[in-house]
Parts: structure tokens; sequence; C-alpha cells
């Protein structure tokens, strides 16, 4: 017989807010050596993609999609700019 499987509350998505005072509250807990390059980062997304909304689940920012940067010029790359603008033209992505 095949077990049934019960409702997993972890499996719930964020909720989404118009407000970035999560965000901002997340980028002061990261390790200080990366923020400069979340920073940065945070101010390309918002330029880009208008009413963007935010959420933070298990304590991290949460997007469905990322890249992995470590230093403040990987973030300033042209080809980052591009990718954020690509990424908000995606359905659901605000």
């Amino acid at each position: 017989m095949a077990k049934s499987r019960s409702p997993n509350t972890a499996r719930k998505p964020p909720v989404p807010s118009d407000s970035p005072a999560d965000i901002e509250d997340w980028i002061q807990r990261v390790m200080p050596e990366l923020h400069p390059v979340v920073k940065r980062l945070h101010e390309l997304i918002c330029a880009a993609i208008p009413g963007l909304q935010y959420a933070v689940k298990w304590k991290k920012a949460y997007r469905t999609r990322y890249v992995k940067l470590k230093v403040l010029e990987e973030v300033q790359e042209p080809e980052m700019q591009k990718w954020i603008e690509q990424a908000g033209r995606v359905p659901g992505w605000k």
C-alpha cells in the first residue's frame, strides 16, 4: 500500500511584500564582506524592475533563480544588468 504524503508546511512560498524593509534587514545580516555586493545588486534590481515585490524565506532573500557573486566587480559587469532586465520581463518575477 502506498504511503500518503502529509502536507509539509515548509513548502509554502514566502509572503510577498511591497516594502523593502525585510530585504534591507536581511542585507544587514549577511556576511560583512558581502555587504557592498548585495547592496549594489539590490540597487540594480530595484532600478531595473518597477513594482518589485520582496520576500524573505528561511532567513534568506527569496528568488527562484540565482547567480553566485563574490566580488563587487562581478555585479558591475554589463552582463549582470542585462540579465536582471531580462529576468524582470519574465511573467511572475515581480
